[in-house]
């Protein structure tokens, strides 16, 4: 597939920021829009100020080194690939993916973290950007996000191969029990797209996803506990908090 070149000039008009403003590091929420706020948004960033017509993403600094610019946006399955593609041409170096996945191993249990070393490309939009069928963390992120785990003292995650689908409704029995049987340790939708997009523009991505669903028999079952506001609030803390002191690592700060 042949991609529509533009020049860097085409892509600032297009998206209404100057190349100089965008930042290193760019944070990707994965969810519903509406469900994020702009206190979401500074608990990542310090003073973030909103781009493009829909106010998203959001561009501000890190919060313990304001000489260190960091960006957050909020993205849900395929509107991503557009605006991710407009970010990464103008300057986005580190992608950090945010957000939630369906655990497909009975040991992997909700409110567990896994970080996708690797994706299965079972979604569309990916199929465009990067031709294996498989999709890779960077390794050097993966390296300091492990370390800050430690550091900060998280045993509850789990690192391996996942699968990236199109839409729930292909997430069939027979495909489930296929996926849990090949070892892969979870299911969502944003990952090969983030993943390939990323690989494709030489820049290095990396997931943090919560545990929000469990699976028994081959069937995706909401776990009720996933509605525990408040472990699910300070999940989210703390992979922010991962995130941030990840960054730290890479600015040797």
């Amino acid at each position: 597939m042949a991609f529509k070149k533009m020049s860097i000039k085409e892509i600032e008009k297009w998206a209404g920021i100057k190349q100089k403003e965008v930042p290193k590091y760019l944070i990707v929420d994965c969810t519903w829009p509406w469900s994020r706020d702009i206190k979401d948004i500074e608990k990542h960033i310090k003073n973030p100020k909103p781009h493009w017509k829909w106010r998203n993403p959001w561009f501000g600094v890190h919060p313990n080194h304001p000489d260190v610019p960091v960006g957050y946006m909020i993205i849900f399955s395929s509107s991503m690939a557009s605006q991710l593609y407009f970010y990464l041409k103008l300057g986005v170096k580190y992608i950090f993916q945010i957000g939630s996945i369906g655990s497909l191993q009975d040991n992997i249990k909700i409110f567990d973290l896994i970080i996708p070393k690797e994706c299965l490309k079972f979604d569309w939009i990916s199929q465009h950007f990067h031709s294996p069928k498989i999709v890779r963390c960077d390794k050097q992120l993966l390296n300091i996000v492990e370390n800050s785990l430690k550091e900060l003292k998280f045993k509850n995650y789990h690192v391996g191969r996942t699968v990236s689908v199109a839409s729930n409704w292909i997430q069939t029995p027979e495909r489930m029990n296929k996926w849990k049987n090949a070892g892969l340790m979870g299911v969502e939708q944003e990952t090969a797209t983030i993943y390939s997009i990323c690989m494709a523009f030489g820049v290095k991505p990396i997931g943090l996803l919560r545990v929000v669903d469990t699976q028994k028999k081959a069937e995706r079952l909401q776990d009720p506990n996933r509605y525990d506001e408040k472990k699910n609030k300070k999940l989210r803390d703390f992979v922010r908090d991962v995130i941030l002191l990840s960054i730290q690592k890479l600015e040797n700060v």
